[in-house]
């Protein structure tokens, strides 16, 4: 149930033209999706990949990274447990690879918003 909540999340959060970063929303589901390791979690990070990426001019680019993401957090999974006391550091990793391959310019605003969503989201995942 919430992976179906989530997805339409994701989906309305890209149809809307909002000014914060749509990684907000998705970074945490995806790392919460790895730490899972099962072939659910596969097929979720490739339809989720799919939702955001037929929202964009850049199809195959997304659907890359959104693999490409996946195989390095499956690493980092395999060193870090997916508790409390390392939400600060998967949030930083989540935020900067998101920012390295989509974010344009980064301003304050723009560098700490994003990093307290982060942290909010993958606390709540961490909670489920």
């Amino acid at each position: 149930m919430l992976d179906i909540i989530y997805l339409v999340l994701i989906f309305i959060v890209g149809s809307i033209s909002i000014q914060i970063s749509n990684g907000i929303f998705i970074m945490p589901y995806l790392l919460y999706l790895t730490n899972l390791k099962t072939e659910k979690s596969i097929i979720l990070t490739i339809i989720t990949a799919i939702i955001y990426a037929l929202q964009t001019e850049k199809i195959i680019e997304i659907l890359l990274f959104f693999i490409l993401f996946y195989i390095i957090f499956y690493q980092v999974l395999k060193y870090l447990e997916y508790s409390y006391i390392n939400i600060v550091i998967f949030s930083l990793i989540e935020q900067i690879i998101w920012a390295l391959v989509f974010e344009k310019g980064l301003d304050y605003i723009g560098i700490f918003v994003p990093f307290v969503f982060y942290n909010i989201f993958t606390f709540l995942f961490i909670n489920i």
